[in-house]
């Protein structure tokens, strides 16, 4: 397993409390006012400058966005901690951004699994995912919503409202019915983008996301 599909099956974070708002101007990524909201959630009144139509991205199949992982680490040697630095940043930047507004909330990331996910989930993660079907708060996948199949996705499983994809979209995004679906792929290089037919969005500013939708 390469080092990116590891960081992709990280875990679960489950968040509860007040943070400060952001309010530097001068980091790399915009941040803002959450989007979440425990009990009552307020919409800004508009969608991001940057979205952009879903089907100018490619979706990728599990066998290719393993060989996109592959060639990042092999050809265009990336270490790990780089990809895990740029990964999570990507993360983070989506998770903040300004879109729902509510002072108090509560939020799960959902990083269970990642692309190289296969076959059926067995304990403990069944149980697991059984509880985060149950949830009312807000749920945030990374890449992949734990327990979907990466091309054919999962109607029964977890229904996210956030969905960061990471270097490009995967098949499964599109039964993505959730509010939000941001990509995170600065990083990739012009000629992997090309090779791949990837399509991916030219990134506004200093932005290490784009929503899609």
């Amino acid at each position: 397993m390469s080092g990116l599909r590891a960081l992709l099956g990280l875990g679960l974070l489950v968040a509860g409390s007040r943070l400060p708002r952001v309010g530097s101007r001068g980091s790399a990524c915009h941040a803002g006012l959450t989007w979440w909201g425990a009990r009552h959630l307020i919409s800004a009144g508009r969608r991001d400058s940057g979205i952009m139509a879903d089907t100018a991205v490619k979706y990728l199949s599990q066998e290719e966005a393993q060989a996109v992982d592959q060639e990042l680490f092999n050809e265009y040697q990336f270490s790990v901690d780089q990809l895990m630095e740029l990964a999570g940043l990507s993360c983070a930047t989506a998770i903040a951004k300004p879109t729902m507004i509510d002072e108090l909330y509560e939020l799960v990331v959902d990083a269970i699994f990642g692309f190289s996910f296969k076959g059926e989930v067995r304990e403990p993660f069944r149980s697991i995912l059984s509880v985060l079907n149950e949830l009312t708060v807000p749920i945030a996948s990374i890449d992949i919503p734990s327990g979907w199949d990466v091309e054919k996705g999962n109607s029964g499983g977890i229904q996210p409202d956030l969905l960061i994809s990471l270097t490009a979209p995967k098949k499964s995004a599109t039964q993505f019915t959730g509010r939000y679906h941001y990509l995170g792929g600065r990083f990739v290089p012009p000629a992997l983008e090309k090779k791949y037919q990837l399509n991916l969005p030219s990134y506004p500013d200093t932005e290490c996301v784009y929503r899609l939708q």
